[in-house]
């Protein structure tokens, strides 16, 4: 049976959660700090437990009191056995703070998050940021360019950040009393994910995630109707100065991800006539060329390569490209990589809708016609069709 047992919390001068982790070959103590006094209520101490657990553990042992609907809760979505120490001190408030419909955004500084601040409201949006130090310490510097709450956590260092996905979100979770969130916003983009791709699934404003729903908190994606093409070129008409130090915060030179970012860039030059004053990182190591298909998002943006730059730059990242993309490309605009999916327009919270399509629009940015739509499908089916064949062979 596989137990964790989570003890000895704290919440050191009310600005720094902490506790013991024992579990999984580990011990330690986990810790968030804010640098500034928070509100820990008993919903955000169980979500931090559920989204750092997942469903790695049969048994959950918890130093502090819950209340019964915390406990079901954690039993329910961690699928374990539950037990709480009704004897533990209570850090919890005994109230819970009432919402004020600001909107949090888990802020990373890559092109996507600035993408994503830029189309939420400025005068009820809050950016934070987990500071994960170590080798994410590139990223905490970065930070200081912007007004975030940055939060330090050991998270990711003690390795215990993998039983879910949701562990961005945290310091955005834990701040939510204080700050009166209502919304949680990230940077998500139409190539996060496959399903993204479909005329179906959630609205926006449907977490689909069970946590953010036991907390009463929305979310908005601002981004979600953009590809990578679009948010990098918000970014180099908010932030120009800054995109060079924003690439070399995202990843290690060699790295895939740090030479598409600036293959991006490349890209939004070509759009908009820019001249942005960034450098050619080193190029990704052979291992980082794998066959077409497997890799979503980086051979997503391999067609509008193809078509912008010519095989030679789109094949750094990919090999084995089918003929009939080529043919494809060859006869296709793409510009739907230049402009938002209007399938989730829809789905924006009304109240925000009028100010999104505002701000598209004083970027340049145009929803998708018919033909859009239409090559829209097209690419993602070719995808579909190369992953499949991997999958058989």
């Amino acid at each position: 049976m596989a137990t964790v047992s989570y003890f000895d919390f704290a919440l050191v001068d009310n600005t720094r959660f902490e506790f013991q982790v024992r579990g999984e070959g580990k011990d330690f103590c986990c810790y968030f700090d804010f640098g500034r006094p928070i509100v820990l209520t008993d919903k955000t101490l169980t979500a931090t437990l559920a989204i750092i657990s997942g469903r790695a553990f049969d048994r959950i042992e918890v130093g502090h009191p819950l209340p019964p609907d915390c406990v079901e809760f954690l039993r329910s979505f961690c699928r374990a056995e539950i037990v709480p120490s009704a004897s533990a001190p209570n850090l919890a408030v005994p109230y819970v703070p009432q919402k004020s419909g600001n909107i949090g955004l888990s802020f990373s500084g890559g092109f996507d998050s600035l993408a994503a601040w830029k189309l939420l409201p400025a005068q009820n949006t809050t950016l934070i940021s987990l500071d994960f130090g170590g080798r994410f310490s590139r990223e905490a510097q970065f930070f200081t360019n912007f007004p975030v709450i940055s939060v330090k956590t050991n998270l990711v260092a003690a390795r215990f950040h993998t039983h879910t996905w949701a562990f961005m979100a945290l310091g955005a979770i834990l701040a939510a009393p204080t700050l009166g969130l209502q919304t949680l916003s990230f940077g998500t983009i139409l190539e996060a994910s496959s399903a993204n791709m479909t005329f179906r699934g959630l609205g926006q404003i449907e977490t689909g995630y069970p946590v953010f729903d036991f907390l009463g908190l929305t979310w908005y994606n601002p981004a979600l109707g953009l590809t990578e093409i679009g948010t990098a070129l918000i970014s180099a008409k908010t932030h120009p100065e800054l995109l060079s130090e924003s690439l070399k915060s995202l990843a290690e030179p060699g790295t895939e991800k740090l030479y598409r970012k600036w293959v991006l860039l490349r890209l939004v030059e070509r759009l908009t006539g820019q001249s942005l004053p960034v450098e050619e990182p080193r190029r990704p190591y052979p291992q980082h060329r794998v066959p077409f298909g497997s890799s979503f998002t980086s051979h997503m943006l391999s067609f509008y390569m193809r078509k912008h730059l010519g095989a030679e730059v789109a094949d750094i990242f990919v090999s084995d490209v089918p003929a009939a993309v080529d043919e494809f490309v060859a006869r296709a605009d793409l510009t739907f990589f230049e402009r938002y999916n209007s399938n989730f327009l829809h789905k924006v919270p009304p109240s925000y809708r009028p100010g999104l399509i505002k701000t598209l629009a004083s970027f340049g940015i145009l929803p998708y016609t018919e033909k859009d739509f239409l090559e829209y499908q097209r690419t993602l089916q070719l995808l579909k069709d190369a992953e499949a064949k991997l999958a058989g062979q």
